[in-house]
């Protein structure tokens, strides 16, 4: 799956619209789409006018619905983040998204999104927010967008990872941010993760709250089911602790259950983070 040149592609808000304050990075991450030869187009619900189009869930799963099936586009980038997008769950047409057969990007709290695709139209999703283009002053974030998401094998993405134990661990990819993830359990959205690879990030919560959110996950029981664990930057705590502190976490149900671990600190909520393709197979050595 890849996207082409002079391709025209969305930019939506499933989470969070944004207030004036993001206005200047949302026309830096177009213009850079531009740059890269890309032709985006903004979503009507990209920016909110007031408390009254905050909770607009239904016109932007209809918004969604149109672009897939009839708007064109060849990828959709949600550059959105926050706590509504598991608002927008029960209007997705995810049959139309099955039959469309094009990218879908988001990140953070799309990551309820990301995996209700993955569950019901069982296609490829890619976790990364194309926003880092407008907030990375370096431009490095342009450079790897253009080299490694226009006119590329989006399946065939790679990124440095880092064993914490065992040596190999391969499947399929789900997951995402743990605490936004962990919104879709007891629904018909969360996953099967047997055979899977669970990844989990986080940029919000300390040790008590990461510690109570990997427990849950437990509860679950899906640390008993995993083919292995990707951590990526857990920002807060490894900020207010040491940068082993997700691992310490994982640790004891790494070893209770047997599943390999492995860490990679270009996946999160970072300036230069990269993009991570989704239910398809990936093997980490």
């Amino acid at each position: 799956m890849n996207i082409k040149l002079n391709s025209k592609v969305a930019l939506t808000a499933l989470s969070n619209s944004f207030g004036p304050a993001q206005r200047q990075v949302i026309e830096l991450t177009v213009e850079r789409m531009r740059a890269a030869g890309l032709k985006p187009v903004l979503s009507r619900y990209i920016y909110h006018t007031g408390d009254d189009s905050l909770l607009m869930a239904a016109e932007k799963a209809s918004e969604f619905n149109q672009l897939i099936s009839g708007g064109g586009v060849a990828a959709v980038f949600d550059i959105s983040g926050g706590d509504l997008s598991n608002l927008v769950l029960e209007s997705l047409d995810y049959s139309a998204f099955r039959s469309a057969s094009i990218p879908f990007f988001g990140y953070s709290d799309l990551s309820t999104v990301l995996n209700a695709l993955l569950v019901k139209a069982d296609v490829p999703v890619y976790y990364y927010c194309a926003r880092q283009l407008g907030e990375d002053a370096s431009r490095m974030q342009y450079d790897y967008f253009r080299e490694n998401i226009v006119e590329h094998d989006l399946n065939g993405i790679t990124f440095n990872v880092k064993p914490r134990r065992g040596s190999a661990m391969s499947g399929p990819v789900f997951g995402g941010n743990i605490r936004c993830f962990l919104k879709l359990a007891g629904t018909v959205y969360f996953p099967d993760l047997t055979g899977k690879i669970l990844f989990l990030e986080s940029y919000s919560g300390g040790l008590e709250r990461i510690a109570s959110l990997f427990h849950q996950i437990n509860q679950l029981d899906v640390f008993s089911r995993i083919s292995g664990l990707l951590l990526g930057n857990f920002t807060q705590l490894q900020r207010s602790r040491q940068p082993q502190a997700p691992w310490e976490i994982a640790r004891p149900y790494a070893e209770k259950n047997g599943f390999p671990v492995f860490e990679t600190d270009k996946l999160g909520h970072g300036p230069l983070d990269r993009c991570l393709p989704m239910g398809v197979s990936l093997s980490f050595i």
